[in-house]
C-alpha cells in the first residue's frame, strides 16, 4: 500500500478543519491519560494485546535502532501499548507518542493513528502533512488492525520523533507496519477460534491480505477475517 496519497491527506485535512473546526497552529500538547484513566480503555483490548506481544517485540526489535517508538492503539485512538528507549521517554512523552496519548483525528487532526481510523486503512503521515503545525517534527505510520468480526478494534502505529528520517525511510516502516498489523489480526483470529476447523486462503498476489474462515464441527461456518467477508 503507498503511503497516503495527496487525495487522503486533504480529505484528512478538510474534515480536520470544517467538520472539528481544528486550528492548525494551536501549540497545546496532546492530551496523555492517567494510569487509572487508560485502564478504562485498555481492559476492553486485554486479549488482543496478549496475542500480540511477540509482533509487537519483533517490530519493535526491527524499528528501535531508528529510535521509533511503536504504539498499539485502541478504537478510539488512544496509545494502550508503547514500546520506545527508555532514555527517550520524556520526548515521547512532550510529543504524544506515549501510553495513554489521545490522537484521534477529531482532537489532533491529521496524524498517522486518528487518520487510520477515519479511513479504515494504512495512512503513512510525514512531517508537514500533519495538520497540527506542532506536529510536523513527527513522523507515523498507521495501519489499521480488525477483529474476528471485520470490524477496526485497534491501530498498530510505528512514530519517528526525529525530523531527520527521510520519507524513504518512512515508508519502508510503513510497509513493516502494515506486515506486523496483518499478523497481529491472524494470530488474533486463530486464538478466538482455536477450538475450530480454521481455512486459510492464501493470495495469488504477495502482500495482499489473505481469507480466514472459521468452520465448526457441523461444517458451518462461524467466523470470517475481513478479507473473507
Amino acid at each position: 500500500t503507498p503511503p497516503l496519497g495527496i487525495q487522503a491527506v486533504s480529505s484528512s485535512w478538510q474534515r480536520s478543519a470544517k467538520k472539528h473546526g481544528l486550528d492548525p497552529l494551536d501549540s497545546k500538547a496532546p492530551r496523555i491519560l492517567t494510569s487509572a484513566e487508560l485502564k478504562h480503555f485498555r481492559e476492553p483490548l486485554d486479549k488482543l494485546i496478549s496475542s500480540a506481544q511477540e509482533e509487537l517485540d519483533e517490530l519493535y526489535k526491527v524499528v528501535r535502532e531508528a529510535g521509533y517508538a511503536v504504539l498499539l492503539c485502541d478504537s478510539s485512538g488512544v496509545a494502550v501499548v508503547h514500546r520506545g528507549e527508555d532514555a527517550l521517554a520524556s520526548q515521547f512523552q512532550y510529543w504524544g507518542t506515549w501510553l495513554g496519548g489521545v490522537w484521534s483525528e477529531e482532537v489532533e487532526g491529521t496524524n498517522g493513528i486518528g487518520t487510520v481510523i477515519a479511513e479504515e486503512r494504512p495512512v503513512t503521515v510525514h512531517r508537514t502533512q500533519h495538520f497540527r503545525s506542532r506536529h510536523i517534527g513527527l513522523s507515523c505510520s498507521g495501519a489499521p488492525v480488525f477483529g474476528v468480526d471485520g470490524q477496526l478494534i485497534a491501530v498498530l502505529d510505528v512514530s519517528a520523533i526525529d525530523p531527520e528520517l527521510s520519507e524513504r525511510a518512512h515508508a519502508l516502516t510503513g510497509a513493516l507496519t502494515i506486515r506486523s498489523a496483518r499478523a497481529i489480526e491472524e494470530r488474533f483470529f486463530r486464538e478466538q477460534f482455536r477450538r475450530e476447523w480454521i481455512v486459510a486462503v492464501a493470495p495469488p498476489e504477495a502482500g495482499a491480505p489473505g481469507m480466514l474462515l472459521a468452520i465448526d464441527g457441523n461444517h458451518r461456518i462461524i467466523g470470517a477475517n475481513r478479507t473473507s467477508r
